[in-house]
């Protein structure tokens, strides 16, 4: 056994380092693989968090026009109330009226907090994803320790082999 290790050795050495070059090829491909995963991953998120952010800017115009409009009619409709009020009569009108403009004036004030509401649940999500992309994991690159180990099994046989 012995003497077959020492007359065959060098076929062994060269078996061993094709088995190792392979197994250091296919953990190449795999980092490979990947990084071109997590590049797409990112590039998904990027797009994600352009288009978000393009159709938060216009929401949040929207939201703020309708703010102004709504805190224009309720101001109107209070100082409207506050009119009938002081010069109330005991009619049925009136007071129907006012039962009226008390409750749109609470749906508008109602609408404004929500939308205000939805503005910085928006914003937040758009921060946490912004945070997500910038904090995921980087794709970590080969080592390269072993491939150079390869080559130098491969330069010590070649250079056996050479001189022989």
């Amino acid at each position: 056994m012995i003497a077959l290790l020492l007359r065959y050795w060098q076929i062994g050495l060269a078996v061993a380092a094709v088995a190792f070059g392979a197994v250091m090829w296919h953990e190449h491909n795999v980092a490979e693989v990947e990084k071109g995963v997590a590049q797409e991953r990112y590039r998904v998120a990027d797009a994600t968090v352009k288009a978000i952010r393009s159709q938060l800017v216009h929401t949040d115009t929207l939201v703020v026009r309708d703010t102004v409009k709504v805190r224009v009619a309720v101001d109107r409709v209070v100082t409207l109330r506050d009119t009938v009020l002081s010069h109330l009569t005991d009619t049925v009108l009136v007071k129907q009226f006012v039962t009226r403009a008390d409750s749109a004036a609470k749906a508008c004030v109602e609408l404004s907090n929500d939308c205000q509401a939805f503005r910085a649940y928006a914003t937040q999500t758009i921060k946490a994803l912004e945070q997500k992309v910038t904090t995921a994991p980087v794709a970590k690159p080969p080592h390269h320790l072993a491939a150079d180990v390869l080559w130098f099994t491969l330069g010590a046989a070649g250079g056996y082999f050479a001189h022989r």
